[in-house]
């Protein structure tokens, strides 16, 4: 079953290709560049501060970044090559680190996994239940860590909603929350007896 357009699922089947890839990667950066930050750690800088009036030079400035990784991205490795792409001594690099460390994904042959997609079948029959690294972090990474299996579940959205994120006019309408509640109710009720039977 092709669950994308034939020329991105080109695009998906070659990312590693040994003499494609750097093209293919490209190709994906410029026509989806949510893959594209799945692909890579990205950094961008959100908040820049700097001067006090119009008419005088700065003395000093601070720009803050937010900085994307990969599970398995070597954030020291990584500053220093910060470092040497701004080659000035005077700019500083303070890294925040968060207390997030690398965790193994969650399998796909759970209980739960599997409750998902029966959920899924009964709500969204033509659906596909696929799973999906995210561009921003979640809290299961740290049941993850824990060898706890868990998955990321979201309201039904719109193209034009999944746009708005974080942003001003940011939304999800009743009718999505109305479905994501069904979907979660039919997903725990159907784990939950699974549990209960094989305890007895």
């Amino acid at each position: 079953m092709l669950i994308s357009p034939p020329e991105l699922a080109y695009l998906y089947e070659h990312v590693e290709h040994s003499a494609l890839g750097l093209e293919v990667q490209e190709k994906l950066r410029i026509a989806d560049p949510k893959v594209n930050a799945i692909l890579r750690t990205t950094v961008s800088p959100t908040v820049m501060e700097g001067g006090f009036l119009i008419n005088v030079i700065p003395g000093d400035a601070r720009a803050r970044l937010d900085i994307r990784a990969l599970p398995d991205e070597d954030m020291d490795a990584l500053v220093e090559q910060m470092r040497k792409i701004v080659g000035n001594p005077r700019v500083e690099l303070v890294v925040s680190k968060g207390p997030r460390n690398p965790a193994p994904p969650s399998r796909l042959d759970t209980e739960m996994f599997q409750a998902l997609e029966r959920a899924q079948k009964k709500l969204f029959v033509d659906a596909i239940t696929l799973p999906a690294m995210q561009t921003g972090a979640t809290d299961s990474a740290f049941l993850r860590q824990k060898g706890v299996h868990a998955y990321g579940i979201n309201t039904v959205l719109t193209e034009q909603d999944t746009l708005r994120g974080h942003g001003n006019d940011e939304r999800a309408s009743v009718q999505g929350l109305g479905l994501f509640l069904r979907f979660t109710w039919e997903a725990v009720v159907d784990v939950a007896a699974a549990s209960n039977t094989s305890r007895k």
